[in-house]
């Protein structure tokens, strides 16, 4: 039982270091960018830009010391949209129509007023 025991924990010390010769360095930024343009239509958009490096770290599997490590590194650009809707803003397109309305009044009324000032002009 004394020998199954030593050779289990030599089995998962050497598995654990033969494991142990990989370092990864994972170095990720992420940009989120909304833009709202606003009309009598609303449009978003919202993109997330992600920039991944990824720094690994290799060692040979040997036992000895000091060993030159290389590090190799892999860039990824990542641009995704998360958002893309278009919507109607009610209240701003009221309001365009309600000053589309007195606009044509005002220049019907000052048509009238023209009419009735050559009228008089005449006579």
């Amino acid at each position: 039982m004394k020998s199954i025991a030593i050779v289990g924990a030599a089995l998962f010390l050497s598995v654990n270091l033969m494991f142990a010769q990989e370092n990864k360095d994972v170095n990720q930024k992420t940009v989120i960018k909304k833009v709202v343009t606003k009309d009598t239509t609303v449009q978003t958009k919202v993109t997330k830009e992600t920039d991944t490096e990824v720094g690994v770290v290799v060692v040979e599997g040997n036992e000895k010391e000091d060993q030159n490590a290389n590090v190799v590194t892999m860039k990824s650009d990542d641009k995704q949209v998360v958002v893309d809707a278009v919507s109607e803003d009610t209240n701003n397109s009221a309001l365009r129509k309600d000053i589309e309305a007195k606009k044509k009044m005002e220049l019907e009324a000052s048509i009238i007023a023209e009419k009735e000032k050559a009228k008089r002009e005449k006579a």
